[in-house]
Parts: C-alpha cells; sequence; structure tokens
C-alpha cells in the first residue's frame, strides 16, 4: 500500500466529483475536473494518522513534459507514517508552456481553494482530521504549501526554498 507497489504508476481513477473522491478514493494515479481545472495526483495509502501532501514545484521548460504529470517525492511514500498526496500544479495542464505557476489560477479563480476542497475530500476518506495535514514541498510548491495552510486551520506545511518574492523570480 505504498510505494512498494510496482503497479502504482499503471493504476488510473479518474473521480466525477469531490463526493466520489470521499467514497471511493484509491491508490495509484488520478485526476478530478474543479472548476474547468484538470488536477492530477498521486495517492498512496498507508496506516497512520497523518496525510502528508505534495505539491508540485516549477522549473519545467517547454509543451512537453506537462502531458505526464510529474510528482515530487513520490518515493517517500515508504518513509511515512500517513498517507501521501502529490498533487500537481493545475495550470501546467491548462498552460502547458508555463514553467512556473504557484498554484494561483486567474485573478478570477483562486486555484489552491481547488485543491484544499479535494484535500478535505481525502480527509473525510482516511477519516482524519485537517490537523493532521501535513504540507511537504519545495521551490512554488513550496509556497503553494504556505498559502494552502494557511487555508487550512490546524494544518502545517514545511516549505523547502519557496519561491515567496514572485517579482524576483527570473522566468
Amino acid at each position: 500500500m505504498s510505494s512498494n507497489n510496482p503497479k502504482i504508476f499503471t493504476m488510473y481513477h479518474k473521480y466525477e466529483s469531490l463526493e466520489d473522491v470521499e467514497q471511493n478514493l484509491e491508490e495509484g494515479h488520478f485526476s478530478i475536473s474543479l472548476s474547468g481545472y484538470l488536477l492530477r495526483g498521486l495517492f498512496q495509502p498507508k496506516m497512520g494518522k497523518k496525510l502528508y501532501v505534495m505539491l508540485s514545484g516549477g522549473g519545467r521548460i517547454g509543451e512537453k513534459q506537462h502531458q505526464d504529470p510529474v510528482y515530487s517525492r513520490w518515493s517517500y511514500a515508504s518513509l511515512l507514517n500517513g498517507s501521501l498526496l502529490n498533487i500537481e500544479d493545475p495550470m501546467y495542464v491548462k498552460h502547458p508552456t508555463l514553467m512556473t505557476a504557484w498554484f494561483y489560477g486567474t485573478r478570477e479563480h483562486w486555484l489552491l481553494e481547488d485543491v484544499v476542497a479535494l484535500i478535505r475530500a481525502v480527509c473525510r476518506h482516511l477519516s482524519l482530521g485537517i490537523v493532521d495535514v501535513v504540507f511537504y514541498s519545495s521551490s512554488s510548491g513550496g509556497t503553494a504549501a504556505l498559502s494552502a495552510a494557511a487555508l487550512i486551520d490546524g494544518a502545517l506545511a514545511i516549505a523547502v526554498n519557496p519561491q515567496i518574492r514572485l517579482t524576483h523570480w527570473f522566468h
């Protein structure tokens, strides 16, 4: 039930709603459309009282690399005392030439609200409280993790090298 499962990368599930995630979430890759964006993730369940959430960072160049999702630190699952949820920035699907997007979305819609709604559904599926959520991400994913944790009262965020001064980001 962790990254030791050799089939983890061949398992794929498409969820129709947050309620579908809450009731039917399974190990493996998944996707769900929320607010016109495709959220792609990797879920690795594990007995434990924590949900570790890792948000993708940036730094990719070119269009082709966004065809397949990239899940940073997916192999940490076997080391953690709880389930692991990796989420790729949905901006990379909608705008494949972006190098970094910080999970922001548009002026009209902040994507982190959808990410947080997804995390809440996963917590309900696992019968965990929001205080059991630990974000661990780096770079632009670290910035997004800090913002997402601020939306979840009681969540913890560990951000490695977060890009917090966005106007200084050279891309």
